[in-house]
């Protein structure tokens, strides 16, 4: 027996290769059809993906012979070998047929493996894989916690001496063990304790919630400590080696991860909605007003960047609605981690996925904050002291001030303000239906829908092949959550998508080409996410869904075989008295139907509507939404509006655009809320007069201010030399243009339409009007933009790169398929390609209309220029305001609740009679002292002169006396 090694071609290219093992003649005896093992004295170790060459020389009678050969045989522990067949065989045998019919073979373990050296038999060997990364103990917390608290401490006292070579390599591994300490602490924090709680909820310990109450303490103090930022330089250094700037980097580096690792774990620092409110007043409360400055600006910067988290509900977490935080007076006494005091810091309408967490860090909270005065703020408190600390810096560089107020923390006190309107301006327009899902609403679970459970794991999931069954709710107000489904041995990746049927009205067979997705999610599962062989899987957010429309929930999982159900039912009932209907779904290919199959549970919330007190609180809840973000509107206005004039009293001392230009307040602040509340505006006429008075107080002050910022620089541009060669400044109005087709459309056509403006158009919005439709699905229209390839990826040659790219989908005879909103595209040109066919189907009804769209070019703007963005946005929301108040079928709110009630026939018979008795009286109209104005109009109050009105009080005597 000869092995050879070939290399990595083999088969045709087959070479004379390199000998490895070679045994000696070999006697042996063999019966009929039996087989006869030979082996080389020792194992010859083989490589993967190369080939060999087993050569064997018989010597002796005739014997059986192997026929129906395979190229490719997998083993029992899954090693695949390949055959071919080989040039040096010259007594018949190939792969189809001959001799050597098997291969001996071991794997090398460190079992069998042959070594020189003796191995140690005590020596653990783990597989890196992430069970074995993600485990967690007491004791890991502790040793990351101690490498931290060590590498901080060594590092700033270091930071001085750290001027020799020697000294900057030990900076630098400071660095490293302080970041990777940073990271694995967030990583392990976020193991055990998820902000988004998935499927199955992790096991808690009270040492390990202990371990996260001692990380939050150490990020406190990295964040709190006061890092010296100038250093004494031994001897003569270069200016850009200066050990100040190294030392800072080296700083600012370990605090941005230490940023970084507190705002991921800020959900299990401050687990309840108490605990991050009393944070932020302590540390708002250290502020000094006056400067607009804080001792903790690192550590409040973390927590305001962590409450912008879209995960963290504001309106939920702020007394908002109401005035103070409830705090009762068994909150503020001692607590004590053995008994459950701890969990009396909790709001009674929160639901907590870690108690034992809650309980713990409630109680460290209370421990250090005892001896501190107990702060009843109200938002209004909160919200002045983030006012001056976004307001005061700028206010102090008008004045030609030093500030050393630091911009992330302004930055992130305008996001925060920003994010509390729009919450208020959402619930205020009635869209909070993941809000309230958020803030206490329950999740509900339908009973099963198979009356038995097959548990012998014999479905089959058709690796990806789609599980899908239709259901319909008979209530409204029902949002689904997500599905239960069944599990089974081994780790499971699946897909899961909810789908609605409105088009199809009846039983029409046809109806799978019109189900449209409404939501669609992805992951995976094994059998630790199991209970009793179920799973939940959820959506993202809940989906709103309408009654009696058809729905389906579509699964396609990949994994090995699962449990299944039987006996299904086609009406089930669910805790809130919800009737779910399931009927058998055309988009189900693996077996799933209304008898059997997957899909046991659905997970909803319930939000019925139909009681009048629910209704009531909830029209309630929206009026007092409306006027605190109006009121938080009308702040944030008139603190800034003390700016600009002061900004327009400095402007003959200090450059305004270099102060104001930039001001996060002017670039960040403002637009948010204007953008946010102009829903708010545009749906209540009582909040758009408001908003219009606000706007008529701040308009004058930023196109004051922006005039003397143009009539500066062009002061200064005329004496350049360079000015006939600068281009034309941009203006604060946008490119528009109208572009519509023929009305009616031509058949048989393809018409292009090209719109292209100046390239300092940046980006392009497009708005459809209403009428836009065609007759047939072949007639379609289609946008392209130019194809821009980055210089940095022109691996592709010119030839095969697209002149034009697609976007949006084809809008043809659906209604649905036009955007009913603008559409946002980049650049500065679109192409509009209507393509139509002929008119096969001569409806006379059909829409031939074709398209008519505005489109509006709005210029790339410049840092320096947030005035100018500034007026725009306030003109918009002024133009919005006025456009909303002098629509046709406005709705004027009512004065009273008086007013309601009434009858509105009673008071128009009575309108009609008194017309008809005293018209010449009423011809001349009403004597009023002035024209009303529009709040006057608003709140139904007409200035009537003092003539008038003693004449009505007149008028009003008699009419009682005679009754």
């Amino acid at each position: 027996m000869v092995l050879f090694d070939i290399g990595m071609d083999g088969g045709d290219q087959e070479n004379d290769g390199e000998l490895l093992a070679e045994s000696e003649e070999i006697p042996y005896e063999c019966g009929p059809r039996q087989k006869y093992s030979i082996l080389f004295y020792e194992p010859i170790p083989l490589q993967a993906n190369r080939w060999y060459v087993a050569w064997a020389k018989i010597s002796g009678p005739s014997s059986d012979c192997g026929s129906g050969g395979q190229g490719m045989v997998t083993a029992e522990d899954q090693v695949m070998f390949y055959f071919k067949s080989s040039k040096r065989s010259n007594n018949g045998s190939d792969v189809n047929a001959g001799q050597i019919p098997q291969l001996l073979y071991r794997i090398i373990t460190p079992e069998n493996q042959t070594s020189s050296r003796q191995r140690d038999r005590i020596e653990p060997v783990y597989i890196l894989k992430r069970e074995f990364s993600r485990t967690v103990t007491k004791e890991c917390f502790q040793s990351l916690i101690s490498l931290l608290q060590w590498s901080w401490n060594t590092l700033k006292a270091t930071l001085n001496d750290a001027t020799t070579t020697q000294a900057l390599f030990e900076v630098e591994r400071l660095i490293y063990i302080s970041r990777a300490s940073l990271r694995l602490l967030k990583i392990y924090t976020n193991e055990i304790y998820p902000n988004q709680v998935g499927k199955k909820t992790p096991a808690e310990s009270v040492r390990l919630a202990e371990c996260i109450g001692e990380v939050r303490a150490l990020l406190h103090q990295i964040l709190s400590d006061s890092v010296p930022s100038n250093t004494k330089s031994k001897g003569k250094t270069r200016p850009t080696k200066s050990p100040t700037v190294g030392n800072t980097k080296a700083t600012t580096t370990i605090l941005e991860e230490c940023h970084r690792a507190f705002v991921a774990c800020y959900h299990a620092f401050y687990p309840t909605a108490y605990l991050k409110w009393t944070c932020l007043c302590e540390l708002l409360s250290e502020i000094d007003r006056e400067q607009g400055e804080s001792t903790k600006d690192r550590l409040l910067a973390a927590v305001l960047a962590a409450l912008c988290s879209p995960s963290v509900r504001l309106r939920c977490t702020f007394p908002i609605l109401n005035n103070i935080m409830d705090s009762t007076d068994s909150i503020k006494r001692q607590l004590s981690p053995s008994d459950n005091t701890g969990l009396l810091m909790i709001n009674s309408t929160e639901s907590h996925q870690y108690p034992i967490l809650v309980e713990q860090i409630s109680y460290k909270s209370q421990v250090e904050s005892s001896g501190k005065e107990v702060l009843n703020w109200s938002f209004r408190d909160v919200l002045e002291r983030l006012l001056d600390l976004i307001l005061v810096p700028v206010k102090k560089n008008l004045c030609s001030k030093k500030t050393q107020s630091r911009e992330e923390l302004v930055l992130f006190c305008s996001y925060l303000l920003g994010r509390v309107v729009a919450e208020l301006a959402a619930q205020s327009n009635g869209n909070e239906d993941e809000l309230q899902a958020a803030c206490g609403r329950l999740m509900y679970t339908t009973p099963s829908r198979f009356t038995r459970v097959n548990q012998t794991r014999s479905w089959n999931t058709g690796n990806g092949s789609p599980d899908a069954i239709c259901f319909s709710v008979d209530r409204s107000g029902i949002a689904i959550a997500g599905v239960g489904i069944y599990g089974g041995v081994g780790m499971y990746d699946y897909e899961l998508e909810l789908l609605d049927d409105q088009n199809n009205t009846g039983n029409d067979p046809s109806h799978t080409q019109r189900w449209s997705s409404l939501d669609f999610t992805r992951g995976s599962f094994g059998p630790d996410d199991c209970v009793n062989d179920i799973v939940e899987l959820k959506f993202d957010k809940p989906v709103p869904i309408k009654e009696n429309v058809k729905y389906a929930i579509r699964l396609r999982n990949r994994g090995g075989r699962t449990s299944n159900g039987d006996g299904g039912l086609s009406v089930v009932k669910g805790p809130d008295g919800t009737t779910f209907t399931f009927t058998a779904c055309s988009l189900s290919f693996n077996g799933t139907t209304q008898t059997r199959g997957q899909i046991p549970h659905i997970l909803y919330y319930s939000n019925p509507q139909d009681s009048d007190g629910q209704h009531t609180s909830k029209a309630m809840a929206e009026v007092q939404a409306k006027k605190c973000a109006l009121a938080m509107t009308t702040t944030i206005i008139q603190r800034s509006n003390e700016i600009f004039a002061l900004a327009r009293e400095k402007a003959e001392e200090v450059v305004i655009t270099a102060i104001l230009g930039n001001a996060p307040f002017v670039t960040t602040l403002l637009p948010l809320v204007m953008a946010h509340i102009s829903s708010l505006a545009t749906s209540d006429p009582r909040s758009g007069v408001q908003l219009l008075t606000l706007i008529q107080e701040t308009l004058p002050h930023i196109a004051a201010l922006n005039l003397l910022s143009t009539m500066g620089s062009s002061e200064i541009s005329q004496d350049s030399e360079l000015q006939s060669h600068l281009p034309a400044s941009t203006t604060t109005s946008h490119h528009y243009t109208w572009l519509e087709s023929d009305h009616p459309y031509k058949p048989a056509t393809v018409s292009h339409y090209k719109v292209t403006f100046p390239k300092t158009v940046q980006w392009i919005s497009i708005e459809f009007t209403p009428e836009c439709g065609t007759a047939q699905p072949e007639d379609y229209l289609q946008l392209y933009i130019p194809s821009v390839i980055s210089p940095l990826t022109r691996i592709r040659t010119l030839e095969n790169a697209p002149l034009r790219w697609p976007v949006l989908r084809k809008m043809s005879n659906v209604p649905s398929q036009w955007p009913q909103n603008a559409v946002v595209l980049p650049g500065n040109e679109v192409i509009f390609s209507l393509e139509t066919a002929s008119d096969y189907m001569r409806n006379d009804r059909a829409v031939t209309y074709g398209f008519k769209c505005l489109v509006i070019g709005y210029d790339w703007t410049s840092a320096g220029n947030g005035l100018r963005n500034l007026e725009i946005e306030l003109s918009f929301l002024g133009g919005a305001c006025a456009a909303s108040l002098m629509k046709r079928n406005l709705a004027l709110p009512p004065v009273s609740n008086e007013e309601v009630e009434e009858d509105l026939e009673l008071m128009q018979e009575t309108a009609k009679r008194i017309f008809s008795v005293h018209s010449t009286l009423l011809g001349r109209g009403f004597a009023l002292a002035s024209p009303p104005t529009v709040s006057q109009a608003l709140d139904g109050i007409l200035p009537f002169s003092a003539t008038f009105a003693q004449y009505r009080e007149k008028s009003k005597r008699t009419q009682q006396n005679q009754i």
